[in-house]
């Protein structure tokens, strides 16, 4: 009977074993926890008639018009974790297996978003008009509005915030407008910003 080498021997047992401190096929998060900081906004007007959506350049319908929100963010990793693998394998090393198990990370918010308004103004006048609570999207069978989409927000410690609204109340607003997005945080620090100047055609 051939004998197996020492060395062959080290090789298949060490094997498993070795591959149980590696993680790097994982996929997992390098840290458990985040620290969500806030840097800016995007804000956008669309024109969802159609069927699709294409950004608003000059006119739109009342009944075919949306914003995106998108709020800017870093995530500053806090807490730094390293994945184990468990590893199980038969005799000898003939057969492995190793699965991986990955921790979902936690968000921390050192300074929250306190609230978000958006206005219409009105060229012709220059009047403006608080409009945050005309913009809903739909969830299950309801309309959701701003605030509350901002207290789920905070609820489910979401670590990133863009949502698409449609306009669904529509009797206060001008039939030549410029829509500006504000957003304040708990800090007092605001990040704002303005659509072009939007024609209605309704």
């Amino acid at each position: 009977m051939k004998r197996i080498p020492i060395k062959t021997l080290l090789v298949i047992h060490l094997a498993p074993l070795l591959m149980a401190t590696d993680c790097g096929g994982c996929g997992c998060e390098d840290y458990s926890e985040y620290d969500i900081v806030y840097k800016g906004v995007e804000f956008s007007a669309w024109d969802t008639s159609k069927f699709q959506e294409i950004e608003v350049e000059g006119a739109a319908y009342k009944n075919a018009f949306g914003i995106k929100i998108y709020v800017k963010y870093d995530q500053n990793g806090i807490a730094f974790v390293r994945q184990s693998k468990h590893t199980s394998y038969a005799s000898y090393g003939i057969a492995y297996a190793w699965s991986c198990s990955c921790i979902t990370p936690k968000y921390h918010f050192p300074d929250p978003i306190k609230s978000i308004q958006i206005a219409a103004t009105d060229t012709a006048t220059q009047k403006e008009v608080d409009v945050t609570s005309n913009f809903t999207t739909n969830y299950g069978d309801r309309h959701v509005t701003i605030l509350e989409l901002l207290q789920e927000y905070k609820t489910q410690k979401l670590d990133y915030l863009s949502w698409q609204l449609d306009l669904t109340e529509k009797k206060n607003i001008p039939s030549n407008a410029v829509f500006t997005l504000t957003i304040t945080l708990d800090s007092g620090k605001i990040f704002t910003q303005k659509t072009n100047d939007i024609i209605f055609l309704d």
